[in-house]
Parts: C-alpha cells; sequence; structure tokens
C-alpha cells in the first residue's frame, strides 16, 4: 500500500565523515526493514529501504518497497509497490543528483492483475523532467518545466542528502525546505526538526533522538494532508514514524524490524 512508505521518508541528525569520493560504506549497502501497523494492529504491512551501488561509476540506487500482508492484503487488493532511483554522486561526494525515479504498483496476483509504472526522467542541462505513465498498457506522455534556477530532488534523493549533510545540520527549530518535482510541476517537501516543547505534545516517541515533521504534496504517498513524523534514535537510524490521514485507511505507525549491515 502506497502509503506505507511515508514513515521512512527521512532524516539523520549530523555527518558522519566519509570520503570525498564516495558515500560512507555503511550507507553503499544498507538495508533497513521495517514492520507497519494500522490503527490498533500491528505488522499487517512491511517496508524496506536500501542502497546499492549502480552499474555505472558515480551512481547509486536508491529503493524503496512495500506490501500488505494478512487480510490487509485481501482487503486491498495483495497491493505492492516498489520505488526506485538512480542517483548521481554530485562532486565531492557531497550529495546525490536524482537521474532517473521510477514507481510500480501492482495489484492483483496470480494471473489477475494490473500494474501502473510511472517514469520521470530528469534533464538539468534541459531543465526538464519527461514523465512517462503506463495503466493496462496504455501510455501518457508529458515534459515538466524545472525552476530556472536551483537543484530539485525527489523523495529518495532528498533523504540521502539529508543523511549526507547536503542541506546542513538538522537542528532543532530549524525548518528546511527542499525543491522537488509532483506530476503538476515544481513543489517542495518541507522539514520541520522539533524542538523539546514541541515534542511534549508527541509522547509516543522516546525522550532521546530526533523527531521530524515531515510535509509533502499529498499525491506523493496518498494522504490527506502530507504530514508524516519520522523518530531516529540515537544512533541516527530512522526507526518509527507515524503517517497521518493516510486515505482510506487512517493513521499508520512504522517501527524498525531490522538493518543490515
Amino acid at each position: 500500500m502506497k502509503p506505507i512508505f511515508c514513515f521512512l521518508m527521512l532524516l539523520c541528525l549530523c555527518v558522519p565523515a566519509w570520503s570525498k569520493d564516495e558515500v560512507p560504506s555503511e550507507l553503499q549497502h544498507e538495508k533497513i526493514r521495517y514492520d507497519v501497523g494500522i490503527l490498533w494492529f500491528d505488522e499487517l504491512a512491511e517496508a524496506s529501504l536500501e542502497l546499492q551501488p549502480g552499474l555505472k561509476s558515480g551512481e547509486y540506487i536508491a529503493t524503496l518497497e512495500g506490501r500488505t500482508r494478512g487480510v490487509v492484503a485481501f482487503l486491498t487488493d495483495y497491493r505492492r509497490q516498489r520505488i526506485e532511483t538512480t542517483m548521481r554522486l554530485l562532486d565531492g561526494g557531497r550529495g546525490f543528483q536524482t537521474l532517473v525515479n521510477k514507481s510500480v504498483t501492482v495489484k492483483g496476483k496470480d494471473d489477475r492483475f494490473s500494474e501502473v509504472t510511472k517514469e520521470y526522467r530528469y534533464d538539468f542541462d534541459r531543465r526538464e523532467v519527461a514523465c512517462v505513465r503506463t495503466k493496462d498498457n496504455q501510455c501518457k506522455e508529458s515534459v515538466l518545466e524545472m525552476p530556472e534556477n536551483g537543484e530539485v530532488f525527489d523523495a529518495l534523493t532528498a533523504l540521502y542528502n539529508i543523511r549526507l549533510g547536503y542541506f546542513g545540520a538538522l537542528t532543532p527549530g530549524r525548518n528546511i525546505v527542499i525543491p522537488t518535482m509532483t506530476r503538476k510541476g515544481p513543489d517542495k517537501i518541507e522539514v520541520s526538526i522539533l524542538t523539546e516543547k514541541q515534542r511534549k505534545k508527541l509522547d509516543r516517541y522516546p525522550a532521546e533522538g530526533v523527531l521530524c515533521q515531515v510535509k509533502l504534496n499529498p499525491e506523493v504517498f496518498d494522504t490527506r494532508d502530507g504530514a508524516i513524523y519520522v523518530w531516529f534514535d540515537e544512533q541516527l537510524v530512522p526507526a518509527a514514524g507515524v503517517i497521518q490521514n493516510a486515505l482510506g485507511v487512517g493513521d499508520l505507525r512504522g517501527r524498525l524490524k531490522n538493518r543490515e549491515p
């Protein structure tokens, strides 16, 4: 189910040391698995976040995968989704630039299923994003114009750039605005690092670590208002989160299951 990806989206508190020509080794082959609860029930869905080196030098592939389980799988027609972004490491290893973002959503199973594919190809020379949407073998293409100046990032690239410190240090009270693109054109992702006073109103999270509120276009993850919360433990691992008002479901709760390496 598409909204289960939301709680994975973001950040780390400080910037670990790494080579100027590559990302930290612990991120290169990192795979994090999550259990997702819905309303009062736990472990009704699962998701994973992974980063691997790409086929070309300097390229990396970030992948989000999710699927429902049990009775929820039946009620959602066995929905599963894979989001994959190919990124290029920027000069000096300071962050990533989006090259291609692709999502595939499948419903049904065996010989009865439907598939929807969305692909966005970023061309920074032309300041354009080519969009291709395929459903039931019907293809629609369009071209979106980027803002005249500056960079734009898809959600996965933004995630890893924040973890690498590309947007600066995460300090309580700070708000980060990240340029992005949706099917309607330029948009933004807003990340707020909550203060101690703000966190007191959200007592479901431990007092330590870092708590962020993230707002993004509701169409990205099928949420009513696009708001989610992500909590990072003291080792800066995104360990828990809540998606508010997921369409047709209610609040979704995610928690860390395991992390490799």
